[in-house]
């Protein structure tokens, strides 16, 4: 308990700094590749609706949430700086520290440190571990495979035109998930489907880290 406390006041003395530094590099973060890509709110919402059984309860105890895609090609070890973007008014520089396999490489962390905002000072009565914290952000990379049915290209041979004699074919995919903090606020980053191909993304809300 006494730890959040500490943590609590930490924040709030260094709040102030924080807001500062990001409008300083709104302009030059804006020149980098973003993790997470818009998509149309008419398919938002059909998203959100064909999956509203696993993504009401998430989405409506949060402060706000929204739907989108997300750049994997950025999980890499290239020390590339990129803006991991939850919503728009929410600007984080990040680096890719490193990527730690677990589970014969099916399982990933992903370690990333945060370029701008960045807590550099010494704040009296926070600890190095607290800082390390705040300045790092970790999420779970998972690959896994599924089955594709759709209909088979058509192969051109000497006779004419035959089928593929297979009906789908296995692909390989990868998804992120998990949460980090961004000094304030806490954000959560969960797949919609298995194919990882969008993202729910929540911001909590006020209430939830006072009851947690």
């Amino acid at each position: 308990m006494k730890t959040f406390l500490k943590l609590g006041i930490c924040l709030l003395i260094t709040q102030s700094a924080y807001i500062y530094s990001c409008e300083i590099e709104t302009n030059a973060a804006q020149q980098l590749e973003q993790f997470f890509q818009p998509i149309d709110q008419a398919i938002q919402d059909k998203i959100f609706e064909e999956n509203k059984a696993s993504l009401s309860e998430q989405a409506y105890l949060g402060h706000r949430y929204r739907i989108a895609k997300a750049n994997l090609d950025l999980i890499a070890n290239d020390n590339k700086a990129f803006v991991m973007n939850p919503f728009d008014d929410v600007c984080l520089v990040v680096k890719t520290r490193e990527i730690r396999n677990f589970s014969n490489g099916t399982t990933q962390m992903w370690v990333m440190d945060k370029v701008n905002p960045r807590l550099d000072t010494n704040v009296a009565g926070m600890t190095p571990e607290i800082k390390e914290w705040l300045n790092t952000v970790k999420l779970t990379v998972q690959s896994s495979s599924y089955y594709d049915n759709s209909p088979a290209p058509q192969e051109v041979t000497g006779v004419g035109i035959s089928r593929n004699p297979f009906d789908g074919v296995t692909r390989l995919t990868r998804s992120v998930w998990g949460q980090w903090e961004d000094f304030n606020k806490i954000f959560h980053i969960s797949p919609v489907t298995d194919r990882g191909e969008y993202y729910l993304i929540v911001q909590q809300s006020s209430h939830q880290r006072e009851e947690d």
